[in-house]
């Protein structure tokens, strides 16, 4: 499992000490998925450190909130909620690539799920949970002025 692997990854980086996750997932048993875990609070990672540590783990680039609000939201296809749950945000960067912005641990199969609903590959991206949160609210602003026939600035 993913988060299982992560998880190695934090331990052998020394954010994690052998079995401080099992106390930290037990919390989050029954809750569903692995994206239930309180990733910062298990890790004492501020969100930033953790959105290193995750894009480490994946070999990606990391992005900020600028470059994902500079970019053209992509994930209309998708359910707010799923991508929500998920801690994703698919976007066109400026140069014009189909990127999806993660903010924890993401498995092949969401990523998959992700790429057939947009019909295109996806190139993975590290965010912060904070930067893809104020993305949708600029996202969902711009839309909620858009259908108003407010321009936007």
């Amino acid at each position: 499992m993913l988060s299982n692997e992560f998880i190695g990854h934090l331990t052998r980086r020394g954010v994690l000490r052998d079995g401080e996750f099992h106390a930290g997932a037990a919390n989050a048993a029954g809750r569903g998925s692995p994206n239930d875990v309180d990733w910062l609070g298990l890790t004492g990672l501020t969100p930033a450190t953790f959105a290193e540590e995750l894009a480490a783990f994946y070999g990606c680039a990391r992005v900020e909130r600028t470059d994902l609000v500079g970019g053209r939201f992509a994930g209309q296809q998708l359910s707010r909620r799923f991508l929500k749950e998920h801690r994703l945000f698919p976007f066109e960067n400026r140069s014009g690539a189909l990127t999806l912005a993660v903010a924890a641990p993401t498995d092949d199969e969401t990523v998959h799920a992700v790429e057939i609903a947009l019909r295109r590959p996806v190139s993975l991206e590290v965010a912060t949970a904070d930067d893809i949160d104020a993305a949708f609210a600029t996202t969902l602003d711009a839309a909620k002025s858009n259908e108003a026939g407010v321009p936007n600035s």
